[in-house]
């Protein structure tokens, strides 16, 4: 169940916020719809985790409910004349 989309507090952004099986998703979005910068999953970087990571701090402290949570990362790679394609790498850590 996606309980939030572009979710901000202060300067900070979580892309998807779920809930699947007792578990919170922070979900980091990226997509590519050129190869010239590589794949998307290459988009997130340490700081960019790093920053979900604060995001997601922020949104505990405000739901402090949620017990065990997850990061995950769904690349989409949507180019001219491909078939979109979906890579969802759960439980990502840096």
């Amino acid at each position: 169940v996606i309980l939030h989309s572009n979710w901000r507090h202060s300067h900070y952004e979580i892309d998807l916020i779920a809930f699947k099986e007792e578990r919170l998703h922070f979900i980091e979005v990226k997509m590519r719809s050129s190869k010239k910068f590589g794949l998307p999953e290459e988009g997130v970087t340490r700081q960019k985790f790093e920053r979900l990571l604060k995001a997601a701090d922020e949104f505990l402290f405000l739901h402090p409910q949620y017990k065990h949570v997850q990061y995950d990362v769904l690349a989409i790679s949507c180019y001219k004349n491909e078939a979109v394609e979906f890579f969802y790498i759960g439980d990502v850590y840096f």
